[in-house]
């Protein structure tokens, strides 16, 4: 005897089950399709915010430079007109903390500092 296919309750709620799990799946693609954008654009973000980050650090190193460099002229000025205590100051200033790396290095400062070193060592 051949069975012809009736709705029954039971046929009702596989279908309903169904139609639930391809909309919950639908769901699903869709926030991982939204999620892929998003992280996306945080990495692009990322990216242009080491980008500026660099930025900002070589400007403030030349900044730094910039300053070295009238420190150490000054430095130089005050030693040679007599006021070594203070030149010596000045030149530490302009110096790179080794340690710290506050500054970039500047040649010319480690020269005026150890001059000036030498004529404080003399008064």
């Amino acid at each position: 005897m051949r069975q012809t296919a009736k709705t029954g309750p039971l046929q009702i709620k596989r279908i309903a089950v169904f139609v639930i799990l391809v909309v919950i799946t639908i769901l699903a693609l869709k926030q991982t399709t939204e999620a892929k954008k998003q992280t996306a654009e945080a990495n692009k973000q990322r990216v242009e915010a080491l980008k500026q980050k660099a930025e900002a650090d070589k400007q403030r190193d030349e900044a730094l430079l910039t300053q070295s460099r009238f420190l150490e002229v000054e430095a130089r000025r005050q030693r040679d007109g007599g006021d070594v205590p203070t030149g010596l100051l000045l030149a530490l200033a302009a110096s790179t903390d080794s340690v710290l790396k506050t500054r970039p290095y500047w040649s010319k400062a480690e020269v005026a500092l150890e001059g000036a070193r030498r004529r404080f060592e003399k008064l």
